[in-house]
């Protein structure tokens, strides 16, 4: 059984559809090697662990002075989140060149404030204020630090009034606590002096805006 040759115009017009096709492929090939990716480099500045979020991909966790790369495929900009304990909640858009690599150094912008409850009690509320501030404003604690736990709060470096007060309506203070940059203090409950030994120097309102923002 013979097969029947197609005709010699429609030769023609297959051989000219896979010339289109192979010169379609190799101005591809040329036009992603004239335009090869770009990378996206991330480092670690503080002294502390950093989570970072790139556009929608899992979160990446780098220590202290760690970097993480990632190449940036038909990408010209990244959506870059990140957070640290010593440093305050961004979302920050990088351009991504092609062919280059492109670094964000995330640095340390504030420090913290962890206060340990070391009684049997329970602590409901917690103030943070700045020293200069005649205000305390609102109470920064979300629910209670139980017996034996801890909450932090990252905090910009300067001088900072703490009020805590526990469901018994104990009220404890600390006056003129400096927190420097990229440093957390540390505050037991059992070394905050008890309103009955200090005077309460500022005025139990909503008045003022500070911004603090609690990480654990």
């Amino acid at each position: 059984m013979f097969r029947k040759s197609l005709p010699k115009q429609c030769q023609i017009k297959t051989m000219s559809s896979l010339r289109l096709l192979l010169t379609g492929f190799v101005f591809l090939t040329l036009l992603t090697s004239c335009f090869p990716d770009g990378v996206l480099r991330i480092r670690n500045q503080s002294s502390l662990n950093l989570e970072v979020q790139v556009n929608y991909m899992e979160p990446v966790y780098l220590s202290s002075e760690q970097s993480w790369s990632k190449s940036m495929t038909g990408e010209s900009n990244a959506k870059v989140q990140y957070t640290c304990n010593h440093v305050f909640t961004k979302t920050r858009y990088i351009e991504i060149q092609s062919g280059k690599t492109t670094t964000l150094d995330i640095v340390a912008d504030a420090g913290a404030i962890r206060i340990y409850n070391n009684s049997g009690s329970v602590i409901s509320e917690v103030y943070l204020s700045p020293s200069t501030s005649l205000f305390w404003g609102s109470n920064q604690l979300e629910g209670f630090i139980y017996a034996y736990s801890s909450a932090l709060w990252t905090v910009y470096p300067k001088s900072w009034d703490i009020k805590v007060v526990d469901i018994q309506g104990n009220t404890y203070y600390r006056y003129d606590q400096l927190v420097d940059l990229d440093q957390t203090v540390s505050i037991n409950l059992g070394k905050l002096k008890m309103a009955e030994s200090l005077a309460d120097k500022k005025i139990n309102s909503r008045s003022g805006v500070f911004e603090t923002e609690r990480k654990e």
